[in-house]
């Protein structure tokens, strides 16, 4: 999912440069880059990280600014809102949400095993 990681402006621009990147095939890339930057977010944070992958500039300017990436970061928020997912990362495990940063290896591994469990 393309999902802010805080209701400001400048993540929902930083999760359509996701949906850019995703369009020219390197949406890892960029979302593990984005990952390591989270400390140091800024509006011109995607351009900095699509010219350190490699990315077509002008592709991914024109794309940053349209209206597709908006409506796709959207819908993404409204999906994680209806799955009452509030943070990331987060999964499922059999239908029931696992989030959490620091331990999610930890909580997937107890997930699994309560469902195994049952």
């Amino acid at each position: 999912m393309d999902f802010p990681i805080t209701e400001t402006v400048v993540s929902r621009t930083i999760a359509r440069g996701g949906v850019c990147a995703d369009e020219q095939g390197e949406f890892w890339a960029y979302h593990d880059l984005a990952y390591q930057q989270q400390e140091d977010m800024h509006q011109d944070l995607p351009i900095e990280l699509a010219d350190e992958i490699g990315l077509d500039g002008k592709a991914f300017g024109d794309c940053l600014g349209s209206e597709k990436a908006a409506a796709r970061v959207e819908r993404t928020e409204r999906e994680a809102r209806r799955l009452q997912l509030k943070r990331t990362p987060g999964i499922f495990v059999n239908g029931k949400p696992v989030i959490g940063h620091d331990d999610l290896e930890r909580n997937i591994i107890r997930a699994v095993e309560v469902e195994l469990a049952q």
